[in-house]
């Protein structure tokens, strides 16, 4: 039987809804583990979900805020702070992210598992790409930026 992880970055609207396509798998028969951060065990396990925590620094941006915004009131807000933000938040935890479905996937190297991650989550690019670990059957992306729908004069988020 092939099994399923859905990976998530701890940011309560990615997190939220990537367990809600895992308990909709679950609740169709499939083995589905999710994968985020330590304050997503409870609502994973009460929706059913077998739940692993991302370790290291992916593990959860929250406890890294003091040293994130630390950083971050010394530059001017626009691009400047957006960028640093993506490099805080989603791109350096990409090796603990890597790391952590690495260490799934070998617990069970010949099942084969399909990776499900949000647009953030980006710790199974470097086997994609070629790095040496354990390569998921399949991956699927799920994009949960929000549309701005409000005025036909805005840009959807992040991209004005």
């Amino acid at each position: 039987m092939t099994r399923i992880l859905v990976a998530a970055v701890p940011v309560p609207s990615h997190a939220a809804t990537m367990r809600r396509i895992a308990a909709d798998l679950a609740e169709r028969g499939h083995d589905v583990t999710f994968v985020s951060g330590v304050e997503y065990r409870e609502p994973a396990e009460k929706a059913g979900l077998t739940f692993v925590p991302l370790q290291g620094i992916a593990g959860s941006p929250a406890w890294r805020e003091e040293e994130v915004l630390a950083g971050r009131v010394a530059l001017p807000p626009g691009p400047e702070q957006l960028n640093y933000d993506f490099m805080k938040l989603f791109y350096e935890p990409v090796p603990d992210q890597h790391a952590t479905l690495q260490r799934i996937l070998a617990e069970q190297p010949d099942t084969p598992t399909v990776v499900i991650t949000d647009q953030s989550f980006m710790g199974h690019w470097a086997v994609q790409l070629g790095a040496p670990g354990t390569r998921p059957a399949a991956v699927i992306g799920v994009g949960t930026i929000p549309l701005s729908l409000n005025s036909v004069d805005t840009a959807p988020f992040g991209l004005g």
